[in-house]
């Protein structure tokens, strides 16, 4: 994926378009294709992008990464893909009932057969019109709508932080 994705960036090629082609790249030079009949067997990678390009600064968040934005005179801003936090805050949502009914622990109610399947059909949402963007085979992820762009002047520094590790931002609240 980087090469290619570093080979069009090189070449001038949009950030969508960079990424949707360096994921179709890679798909095709595999020996054994990826499954692509059902999306609960497909793999899949969040991933945050920060890519300058002329004066600007594009930014790309694809499941649930974080990037937090330090402009000049302003506070820090996060851009992160609000779609999946909105499926997954459903599942959480549906748990913690589960959870003041029943009084048990999380990790045996994940294991309900309701919890999951509302897992797999939020996963076979990956992509699709009202789901969640991820990378994924054969599907591609970026849509120019999800880009978010500055202008390079404006900001002084960028944090990308992979799904999880958005949970430790706070500690990175000015740029110093």
């Amino acid at each position: 994926f980087e090469r290619s994705f570093s080979k069009l960036l090189s070449t001038g090629t949009e950030l969508c378009q960079a990424v949707n082609d360096s994921i179709r790249a890679v798909c095709g030079s595999l020996s054994n294709p990826v499954p692509t009949d059902s999306a609960e067997q497909q793999p899949s990678a969040a991933a945050a992008f920060a890519v300058r390009q002329g004066d600007k600064l594009h930014i790309l968040c694809l499941g649930d990464c974080v990037a937090r934005i330090f402009r000049k005179n302003a506070p820090p801003e996060d851009v992160s893909a609000q779609d999946l936090s909105r499926l997954d805050n459903q599942v959480i949502q549906k748990m913690t009932e589960n959870q003041k009914q029943t009084g048990q622990n999380m990790s045996d109610i994940v294991k309900l057969p309701s919890i999951q399947e509302l897992l797999i059909a939020n996963r076979r949402k990956m992509n699709q019109p009202n789901g969640y963007r991820v990378l994924a085979a054969n599907m591609s992820p970026c849509r120019p709508e999800d880009l978010v762009t500055y202008d390079c002047t404006d900001v002084s520094h960028v944090l990308l932080f992979s799904d999880g590790f958005e949970q430790v931002k706070h500690l990175f609240s000015s740029p110093d």
